[in-house]
């Protein structure tokens, strides 16, 4: 494999599919970027879901410390109905 087509195969899918296109046989390019591809998609999957779920549970185990205002006391005026 010529290095040009190397260099240009390793700087991502696009660069590994134009190589490709001026192989005679595509697969030796191809198929190395798509299972490349997959492993980073799954590892940066795993990694994302570990930080939802971590931050879930820092949300759930994390008491808030709010002050809450002290309610003010309903005035006591009866109410007048009309009969």
């Amino acid at each position: 494999m010529p290095s040009g087509i190397a260099v240009e195969a390793r700087d991502g899918m696009a660069g590994a599919m134009s190589a490709a296109g001026r192989l005679a046989d595509q697969a030796i390019v191809l198929a190395p970027a798509r299972e490349a591809f997959t492993s980073g998609l799954h590892a940066v999957s795993i990694v994302g879901a570990t930080f939802v779920i971590l931050f879930a549970v820092i949300g759930m185990v994390v008491p808030r410390k709010r002050s809450r205002p002290e309610p003010e006391p309903a005035a006591c005026t009866p109410e007048v109905t009309a009969a």
